[in-house]
């Protein structure tokens, strides 16, 4: 996806938060980000402020193949007031996720052509175990929202 086209979708949805991937060199575990979340990342942080200038994209003001919902031209969108990145070596928020977890670890574990691909040395996702760890490993602030009680992950 290209910055004009994240541009577009975010002139297209009005929204108030973007959230994407971190464009450090580094994720949580100390493991080393790779080249395609770092360029995303970043292109998302800096199209975030593009799309609210009207004179960078400026062919999407005029009706193109990317028009908003209602068929008209995509107007600039300067209404985001918070922009936020997953997996940042030192966090600062912290989402409590423990409802939704069941849930994602199954989907982690359907996807056998990422887990197999990857180096044996990456810790692979999908068990409790590791998003224990994770958690105690990223920050404190997600700890206390996590608690201990969860029966999604039970702490062994």
């Amino acid at each position: 996806m290209s910055p004009r086209e994240i541009a577009a979708a975010i002139r297209r949805h009005w929204p108030d938060v973007v959230i994407t991937v971190t464009h450090r060199d580094f994720f949580a575990l100390g493991m080393f980000n790779i080249a395609d979340h770092r360029i995303v990342g970043l292109a998302v942080l800096d199209t975030v402020r593009d799309a609210a200038n009207r004179w960078i994209f400026t062919d999407l003001t005029d009706l193109t193949d990317f028009t908003g919902p209602d068929g008209d031209a995509l107007e600039p969108w300067s209404g985001v007031r918070f922009t936020g990145a997953s997996g940042f070596a030192q966090p600062t928020h912290a989402v409590d996720i423990t409802d939704h977890l069941n849930a994602g670890i199954p989907s982690l574990r359907a996807h056998r052509a990422y887990p197999a691909s990857i180096s044996r040395a990456t810790p692979k996702p999908a068990t409790c175990s590791a998003a224990r760890r994770w958690r105690m490993r990223v920050s404190s602030a997600a700890d206390r929202l996590a608690p201990s009680s969860s029966s999604a992950c039970p702490r062994t």
